[in-house]
């Protein structure tokens, strides 16, 4: 029963504490899909669907390297993702430092309805 508590003030006793980790962040806060990031056939077949990229990211931020984790689009969706995916981040940090990390993008791929009104002025 006596080493109970003393292995709980050793738990708590000991150097400061760390400063947390955090995680990979967006320098823009929302990845929009834009009407020119689409490949033109696949606007005209009006393909859609959801591609899972697994970016690899620097300690300076940069994307390093891009493939799909997971898909519900074309292949032809699927490649142009990795090709728009070069946006910049801030980066993660490990005790103050930035480290490079992975990190996964959701891209959803959809054709605007054109039916829909224009936006207020």
């Amino acid at each position: 029963m006596i080493a109970f508590p003393l292995l709980l003030a050793l738990q708590t006793a000991g150097p400061s504490p760390v400063p947390p980790e955090t995680p990979v962040q967006p320098i823009i806060e929302t990845m929009m899909l834009a009407h020119e990031d689409y490949p033109p056939e696949s606007l005209r077949n009006d393909e859609r669907g959801r591609v899972y990229l697994l970016l690899e990211i620097s300690a300076e931020g940069r994307v390093s390297a891009c493939r799909v984790q997971r898909s519900t689009a074309t292949p032809r969706l699927e490649a142009q993702s990795c090709a728009i995916a070069l946006a910049r981040f801030h980066p993660a940090t490990r005790a103050g430092v930035p480290v490079a990390t992975s990190a996964v993008l959701p891209l959803n791929w959809q054709v605007a309805d054109t039916a829909a009104p224009p936006p207020p002025r």
